[in-house]
């Protein structure tokens, strides 16, 4: 995105005269702080620096700050060379800072993300701010709402997205600098430092790639160049005439030997500087934004190729063969003619000549042609419109040429504008072009991998927060071909009651025998089937046994169950712990059941990336997209909240503010010392300190009943009742005093009564005044009258809908045009939503045929059947109502 950018900032490092380094043999770093001085510089004052994010600027006036060696190599570009210091004990390799090294920072995050985002600065400065100190996204969502402008959930998560990025890119340019500080030029550096995607830095590192041949501008400079280039492109009334270059002719010197070859070299410098001036680049990226970009794609080369070799005729390609010899077969000549599946082919015949606007261009469509372009399918390409050249050649004469006005005399144009004027157009056409179709390029990958991420964000959140079944006991099939079906039966607290497995494909009437007995003798009226190999087979099997009456007067429903990352999950360390002495096979069809009944608890088991509910996952930065859903599972389960005392040390590392050592942690505190009564005993626990107890405090609870089973001491009189609900421990105080104004007691929170009266009381109060007794912000007292407002045993995930639950299934062979069904939509991409209505094959609603509504995963729906595809299994759908 072109900023606004502020003047730039000029970090300079020097060596002291004081002591030498002192090495830490333990460590193997530099503990003297006084090797370097840093001295900051700034040409203006006017930085909004109250960010404590360390991309920030710094503000006047000059600075003297003594940093750690470890922190100097983070900030600022260094020549780094090795020595060997000897110790008694071994020999140590130490960083030897190179001095005066110059460095420009000139973007700041908060500025970068409030117009990629679309928030205030301020707002993205605090959000940064608060990550900064180490808060959680559930923790800001929820405790500072009022110090970041109440910004939606949805939004705060794209900042901590965007933010991420930005530290992804900080880091990859400090390790480049650092790791090649040789390699790299110092126009090169300057242009790393104003980098703000990989993408870019991806381009102006590619010439550090180890290659013979060296580009145009260093092969001139190599030949002693370099000083005349620049003084000519700099200094105007320098080479009025040919004599000027005839001084620079060397014979006996390959590429200086006569004055064509001379020219030539002084004008591949010359582009080399102007393609990399940061004024002239920000300059036209500007333009860009506001020109019409096109974004095109065709067919690649490789399938036209393709396409013409399969419809030659037999003979013809044999005739061909029998002419003249075999040429050597090579890897490359392999790799070329390994062809391309039609099937593959066929998935971009809609790009095989398309064209859109680069800058309104669907982030979904962005990665479906890279996909097609690595694949090698698809051709793309960024045509840049033509009065681009014409910006630029009037910014260059205004720049480097006085100017571009005629002579009206006829007067003989100067040597020296002769020489650029005749640089510009290989400059464009080399340098400056390819450039910036590689900016546009890296912003729409940028913008399309947040939009990825930010969808299988929300799917997952979705399906994270489906509420749980636990009013029944459930059987869960795994289906399955050759390996057979793998059959679990789970009780309502999760305990396994019987597994078996059985084979509907090759023995369906033992198969139906035994499931006939297991859900006669557990009475289990709901099965779920996960939604893998053989799921449809087996669900017509089913709804087959169903209709026969096979299981007499149990009312068997069953419903689709995603089961991605159920087998993952069985062979890890978690499950043979849980699950010593059974078959792995059978864990699954367990994880099946078990996801069902409370599928938070289930679905953290497995890595947010195996859940199957995203697109184009695979095409993004693996980093940026853990850290996302990771926080998403802390977030789900945050904001659900967790018995202390009864919750696995795998659910208690997804809390806000708890890692895995943590977690392990607090279970063996419970373990020694019995459960926890109140929440301040978690502050005795190695490990929990004041900032993880501010971010976990809120999200995890005390449950008396809990209490009672664990503890041989049955008095729960001197347990808090705040504990158990969702008031952060920081807002006690306050909310005792607002109990006592309305003349209610501790004891009585979560009953009706309680809140039925409180309502009545808040109703007739300001919540300006009654803040100020209470000694909080008005923003602190509603996050109060929230959690006292909903029942002890409130449940988060009510507000959303539980699963579809059928007993039949059709087949898409069955299906009308215009025909209404029910349905539930399995996942949410940006142009539309697949729908399972129970053929089979999900449907998709375009997001053109949605009628306004924003579907979610797991919404239940009413959609009518338009013209479907049998053959490609292709089922349009129009949504006609939201159930739910």
């Amino acid at each position: 995105t072109t900023l606004k950018r502020s003047k730039p900032e000029y970090i300079t490092l020097a060596k002291s005269s004081s002591h030498p380094p002192v090495i830490n043999n333990k460590t193997e770093e530099l503990q003297d702080d006084s090797i370097m001085n840093i001295t900051l510089k700034s040409e203006h004052d006017d930085l909004n620096a109250s960010s404590n994010s360390e991309f920030t600027p710094i503000k006047k006036p000059i600075l003297k700050k003594k940093l750690s060696t470890s922190k100097k190599l983070k900030t600022a570009p260094v020549k780094q060379t090795v020595s060997k210091v000897t110790t008694a004990k071994k020999s140590m390799k130490v960083r030897v800072i190179d001095p005066d090294i110059e460095v420009l920072f000139e973007w700041d995050p908060a500025n970068v993300i409030s117009h990629r985002q679309g928030v205030a600065e301020w707002q993205a400065r605090k959000v940064i701010s608060l990550f900064d100190e180490e808060c959680t996204l559930p923790f800001i969502a929820r405790y500072r709402r009022d110090q970041i402008g109440n910004m939606d959930l949805d939004k705060l998560r794209e900042v901590q997205n965007a933010y991420q990025q930005l530290k992804e890119v900080k880091q990859k340019v400090s390790k480049l600098i650092q790791d090649s500080p040789k390699e790299l030029t110092a126009e090169t550096k300057i242009c790393l430092l104003n980098a703000t995607s990989v993408q870019e830095v991806k381009a102006l590192t590619a010439s550090l790639k180890k290659t013979a041949k060296k580009t145009l501008a260093e092969r001139a400079r190599q030949l002693g160049l370099g000083e005349s280039a620049e003084t000519l492109l700099n200094d105007f009334n320098c080479a009025p005439h040919p004599g000027w270059a005839m001084d620079l002719i060397d014979p006996k010197t390959e590429g200086r030997k006569n004055l064509a070859e001379v020219e030539t070299a002084i004008k591949h410098i010359i582009a080399d500087i102007i393609s990399k001036d940061l004024k002239m680049l920000s300059f036209m990226k500007s333009g860009l934004k506001q020109s019409n970009v096109q974004l095109e794609s065709t067919q690649a080369r490789r399938v036209k190729s393709q396409e013409k070799a399969a419809a030659k005729p037999k003979k013809v390609i044999a005739k061909r063969k029998s002419m003249g010899g075999k040429e050597p077969v090579t890897k490359k000549k392999i790799a070329a003619a390994a062809a391309i599946a039609p099937n593959v082919i066929a998935k971009y015949n809609n790009y095989f000549n398309f064209s859109s606007c680069a800058w309104s261009i669907k982030s979904h469509i962005v990665c479906a042609l890279n996909r097609g372009e690595q694949q090698g399918v698809l051709s793309v390409k960024v045509t840049v419109p033509s009065v681009a050249y014409a910006h630029y050649t009037r910014y260059c004469a205004d720049h480097w040429l006085g100017g571009l006005a005629t002579d009206s005399h006829g007067f003989v144009v100067p040597y020296r504008r002769k020489l650029l004027l005749d640089m510009l157009p290989d400059c464009w056409d080399r340098l400056v072009l390819p450039s910036l179709q590689s900016y546009v390029r890296s912003e729409l990958n940028d913008a399309a991998e947040l939009a990825s991420i930010e969808v299988f964000a929300a799917n997952l959140r979705r399906l994270l927060l489906t509420p749980p079944v636990r009013a029944n006991t459930v059987l869960a099939i795994d289906p399955g071909f050759l390996n057979g079906c793998k059959v679990a039966v789970v009780e309502r607290k999760g305990k396994v009651l019987a597994v078996d497995t059985i084979y509907p494909s090759r023995h369906p009437n033992e198969a139906a025998l035994k499931l006939r007995q297991m859900v006669i003798e557990y009475r289990c009226e709901i099965v779920c089937i996960g939604n893998g190999t053989a799921c449809r087979e087996t669900e017509s099997w089913l709804t087959m046994l169903v209709k026969q009456g096979a299981f007499e007067d149990v009312n068997v429903q069953y419903t689709i169950i995603n089961e991605s990352g159920a087998s993952q999950y069985s062979i890890t360390p978690e499950a043979k712990q849980e699950f010593p002495d059974m078959d792995i096979n059978h864990i699954s069809a367990v994880s099946l059941a078990r996801r069902l009944q409370d599928p938070l608890l289930e679905y953290v088991k497995v890595p947010a990336m195996h859940l199957g509910v995203g697109m184009y996952q695979h095409d993004v930065a693996t980093k940026l997209l853990t850290t996302s859903l990771d926080a998403v599972v802390m977030e789900c389960v945050s904001f659900v909240g967790v018995d202390l005392n009864v919750a696995s040390e795998f659910v208690l590392r997804k809390v806000s503010g708890l890692s895995k050592s943590k977690a392990t942690a607090i279970v063996k505190h419970r373990e020694a010392n019995g459960p926890f009564r109140s929440r301040e005993e978690l502050k005795s626990v190695k490990g929990i300190g004041p900032v993880s107890f501010q971010q976990c405090a809120g999200f995890v609870r005390i449950v008396p009943q809990t209490v009672r089973q664990k503890s041989s001491n049955s008095n729960l009189s001197t347990l808090c009742t705040l504990d158990s609900t969702t008031v952060h421990p920081e807002s006690y105080t306050s909310a005792m005093k607002m109990i006592s104004f309305a003349k209610l007691k501790l004891d009585g929170i979560g009953s009706s009564s309680f809140i039925t009266a409180l309502r009545i009381f808040i109703g007739q109060q300001s919540l300006e005044e009654l803040s100020s007794k209470c000694d909080c912000s008005e923003a602190t007292l509603k996050v109060v009258l929230e959690s006292l407002y909903q029942p002890l045993d409130y449940d988060f995930r009510a507000q959303f809908d539980k699963p579809l639950f059928r007993k039949g299934v059709t087949s898409i062979n069955d299906l009308k045009s215009g025909e209404l069904l029910t349905g539930t939509v399995r996942n949410v991409v940006p142009f539309g939503a697949f729908v399972d209505i129970g053929v089979g094959d999900n449907g998709l609603i375009h997001s053109s045929k949605m009628n306004g509504h924003v579907l979610q995963l797991g919404d239940t729906v009413i959609v009518q059947v338009m013209n479907f595809d049998v053959a490609l299994k292709r089922i349009p759908l129009w949504l006609k109502e939201v159930v739910g």
